[in-house]
């Protein structure tokens, strides 16, 4: 799970996170705007590169178990479901194209599907090919203490991905808010990526889905505001 350890040591004094992470975010700058600029590329480039690339297109993830995971282009949002299936994706492509992000609560009715958009590059949007991979979940996976994990990982299409507790909470092992805090899209996109890539390293890190933890930050300081400190074990 998304673990910050400053948020940790700074517990329930909203104020003092919230002036260290302004000054934070002014120290990385620089970082955050090599981000920005990396994830400025046009759709049709984006169709053009994953079109030679074959990657999966699903309009709906019903049909899938919970971890189904495949290859596909990161524009992918709401506009390509032809359902009820929820996209959650930080890439502004994906953005544009309707997905939910940042500090939007993760909210998926009953017998309908959720779909986790992500890139194992340090860019949100895969770089010049546009790749990321999808990962499709049901309710269940959202509510209470539910270990998750990815049918595949980058380790092959043979090996699964790490298990990983209460998708979209804050910190590790659902002890924040019990399992039953609330859930926010940036953060349920970061856990499914570190369960791709078979990780388990808290933020910050520098790891190949660093890029989904930075863009999950304000998600993280909404999350200790309504669920409590982020522990980190």
């Amino acid at each position: 799970m998304l673990s910050l350890l400053l948020l940790h040591r700074l517990g329930n004094r909203i104020r003092i996170i919230e002036t260290i992470i302004i000054s934070f975010l002014l120290h990385t700058r620089t970082h955050e705007l090599i981000f920005i600029l990396a994830t400025r590329t046009s759709s049709q480039d984006i169709v053009e590169t994953t079109t030679k690339s074959k990657l999966t297109i699903l309009h709906s993830c019903k049909g899938y178990n919970s971890g189904h995971t495949f290859p596909c282009p990161c524009y992918i949002g709401m506009k390509q479901m032809n359902d009820d299936t929820v996209v959650f994706n930080q890439c502004q492509l994906g953005i544009r194209n309707g997905a939910h992000h940042g500090r939007t609560q993760v909210k998926i009715h009953p017998n309908s599907m959720g779909m986790a958009v992500y890139s194992n590059q340090l860019n949100l949007c895969g770089g010049k090919e546009g790749s990321c991979h999808c990962t499709c979940f049901d309710q269940d996976s959202v509510k209470g203490e539910v270990g998750f994990r990815t049918s595949i990982s980058i380790d092959g299409d043979d090996v699964p991905g790490f298990m990983t507790d209460c998708l979209g909470l804050c910190g590790p092992n659902c002890t924040q808010g019990d399992g039953k805090g609330v859930r926010f899209a940036s953060i349920l996109v970061h856990d499914i990526c570190q369960s791709f890539i078979r990780s388990t390293d808290a933020m910050p890190n520098r790891n190949a889905c660093s890029d989904e933890g930075w863009s999950a930050l304000s998600a993280a300081i909404s999350s200790v505001i309504q669920n409590g400190p982020c522990p980190i074990s």
